[in-house]
């Protein structure tokens, strides 16, 4: 077509020139040599113009991008199945690799079934007969300052004045440490713990040397100052607790301001202890957040600490206090069997910051197939509820694409180079022509959305995944590898 357009281009140019020729003639012009030159030049060059304005119209073919199959086929392992349990596309469903923190799905749902929906935690406090007020912890994740701030205010009602203040977080056991978790002073390196609060973290804003509290429900206490400036902290949030040991301390700092600010005046120190069975207990303290609550906003920022307190709490609810990291592989183990039929896998802790942690994608469909009526609790964007799980060469996304009112449970893992998780699932949607539907899972249990402080903490807010904050080092004295990759 190209050709038999410029073809016709440079007629037209031969009628053009005649046309010019006859004009001059009729008029009796003296058409000279010059004259005639500047005839051949003019349609010379104006057949270039047409040649090039074709070229513009008719550009050459451009190379393209790799095809969908080709992106799907680079994943290291896929499946997805229809709403009736058939198979639409697979690869290597039964090789292993690392979840990273798509395992946080499983840690749920074993949270799910060993604690229940609407399981609430429990903070419990006691005076003993020396006036000291005890505070048993019991793995509560979701202890924010607004949550400390209702406890002191709860605990005036019956007490003025206490010697010392005494933390048991006996309910874990001591040195629990979290493979992955590199020691940083980011959030997502959080250390676990019976006691603490707001996710280990604190937030500063200093101007001229001058500390403030980055957050008005939060009280600037020295510890947060001596810290700070301890990891020259100017501005923003960071890990204040870096080892269980120190989960404890901040917690006790952090609640002796707060009943101070309430008219309790604690004497004494604030201490590490027990409690004893002659010890009286004054409050008995429930969160008014619900698992499943605690659940959404786990996955929804992919919160590596949560995941942890949940892992080890469900391990001790099903085998006892204290709570260990082989306590909840077991009870995963147990609940993965009796619910789930998974099979062999690995798992050493339920965050998805171990490399150590290896699963497969029939597994992780077998998952899905029992975990779909909390599939409300998963992210979700344009149809798809979905958790996605990155570290270094890792890139997994697992969940259900919602269309016509049907959903297709999928598993995508990539360890290794590649495509992202994103883009395979994209290419999936086109491949088995599957879209946006505007089906939706169940709403939120009432029980959620009852809680009596609706909106997600900025504590939380902080450590989501898609916020990104500067790697801080630990003191030279540490010499603990920095962390580069948070699971998510």
């Amino acid at each position: 077509m190209a050709i038999a357009t410029t073809t016709n281009a440079m007629i037209s140019s031969q009628n053009i020139i005649a046309s010019v020729e006859f004009i001059l003639k009729s008029g009796k012009e003296i058409v000279n040599r010059q004259m005639h030159a500047f005839i051949g030049r003019f349609a010379f060059f104006f057949t270039l113009f047409l040649l090039a304005s074709l070229n513009s119209a008719y550009p050459k073919t451009q190379s393209k991008g790799p095809t969908c199959d080709s992106v799907i086929d680079q994943a290291s392992s896929i499946i997805v199945q229809d709403s009736k349990g058939r198979t639409l596309i697979s690869k290597n469903t039964n090789h292993f690799f690392v979840p990273a923190s798509t395992i946080k799905v499983l840690t749920a749902f074993v949270a799910l079934k060993t604690l229940g929906e609407d399981y609430k935690f429990h903070t419990l406090f006691y005076i003993d007969s020396q006036k000291n007020l005890k505070v048993k912890g019991l793995g509560d994740p979701f202890i924010t300052s607004e949550i400390m701030n209702s406890m002191a205010e709860k605990l005036a009602n019956s007490i003025r004045e206490v010697n010392n203040l005494v933390l048991d977080d006996t309910f874990f056991a001591s040195n629990i440490y979290i493979s992955g978790s590199d020691g940083t002073l980011n959030p997502y390196d959080s250390p676990v713990g019976a006691l603490c609060v707001n996710f280990n973290t604190a937030s500063v804003v200093s101007k001229n040397g001058v500390y403030k509290s980055g957050e008005p429900h939060t009280p600037l206490i020295p510890y947060t100052v001596n810290a700070a400036r301890q990891f020259n902290i100017t501005n923003g949030r960071f890990l204040i607790a870096r080892t269980q040991e120190e989960t404890s301390i901040y917690f006790g700092q952090l609640f002796q301001e707060f009943l101070r600010r309430h008219g309790i005046l604690v004497k004494g120190n604030v201490i590490k202890g027990a409690v004893n069975s002659t010890d009286t207990l004054l409050l008995n303290f429930e969160s008014p957040y619900t698992l499943s609550y605690v659940i959404k906003e786990m996955l929804k920022y992919s919160n590596n600490f949560i995941a942890n307190q949940l892992f080890l709490v469900s391990g001790a609810k099903a085998f006892g206090a204290p709570a260990t990291l082989e306590k909840g592989v077991a009870v995963t183990k147990r609940v993965a069997d009796a619910y789930i039929g998974m099979g062999d896998f690995n798992i050493v802790e339920g965050s998805g910051l171990s490399r150590e942690n290896k699963i497969s994608a029939s597994q992780f469909l077998k998952l899905l197939q029992v975990f779909y009526p909390y599939a409300h609790l998963l992210k979700e964007r344009d149809g798809v509820f979905y958790k996605t799980g990155t570290l270094k060469g890792v890139s997994n996304r697992i969940g259900y694409i919602l269309s016509q009112n049907t959903y297709y449970p999928f598993v995508i893992m990539r360890n290794g180079n590649g495509p992202s998780s994103a883009a395979v699932l994209d290419c999936l949607k086109r491949k088995l022509g599957i879209g946006v539907s505007s089906h939706r899972a169940r709403a939120q249990p009432e029980a959620v959305k009852q809680a009596k402080v609706s909106q997600t903490p900025k504590t939380l807010q902080g450590q989501s995944k898609k916020k990104k904050t500067k790697t801080h080092k630990t003191d030279k004295t540490n010499k603990r590898p920095i962390k580069t990759e948070p699971a998510s």
